[in-house]
């Protein structure tokens, strides 16, 4: 009846939180839409990534995990770090990556698949493509018509998958 989260792909030793495991199930299920409306520090953009990696690994897939700026997606994700000191680019095992872009922060995997960091600044960038799965990180300061004019006609008619992570604003 439907993939756990045991049956992912084994990619590092990351561990979900306990409240971070109901939304795994979710996706694994068949929902298409996530909300993480979480304070800071409840690792929101650590296991957006991994469902990123997963979803990269289960099917070829273009997977865009957004950011307001392109500028915010290079400093927390592309060149960042989690608290412990290990870089979100290590979390992928290099056996699995073909190539990576430096300069539009793209991994490229052996399956076809395709992660992508973009910023809604420059949604044009993002149309007709075709992606299966996006991610945005801190939506609240998105602009909306990336949202409602370019990734939500996509993902509707491929069946795919949105996760929409924010903190509100004040914590």
């Amino acid at each position: 009846d439907g993939m756990r989260i045991k049956d992912l792909p084994r990619i590092d030793d990351f561990k979900p939180r306990w409240y971070q495991v109901p939304v795994i199930d979710a996706l694994l299920t068949g929902k298409k839409r996530a909300i993480l409306l979480w304070s800071r520090r409840t690792g929101k953009d650590l296991l957006a990534w991994h469902i990123a990696i997963w979803q990269c690994l289960m099917e070829p897939s273009i997977v865009f995990y957004i950011f307001p700026t392109q500028i915010q997606a290079r400093s927390c994700i592309w060149s960042s770090m989690t608290i412990d000191g290990k870089s979100f680019l290590s979390f992928i095992p290099e056996h699995l990556i073909y190539k990576k872009n430096e300069a539009r922060m793209e991994v490229h995997f052996h399956n076809g698949s395709i992660l992508a960091l973009k910023g809604s600044n420059n949604y044009d960038s993002m149309r007709g493509v075709n992606c299966k799965m996006a991610i945005f990180s801190e939506y609240a300061d998105h602009d909306p018509a990336v949202w409602n004019l370019v990734i939500q006609p996509v993902l509707r008619g491929n069946n795919g998958i949105a996760i929409f992570c924010s903190t509100p604003k004040g914590f």
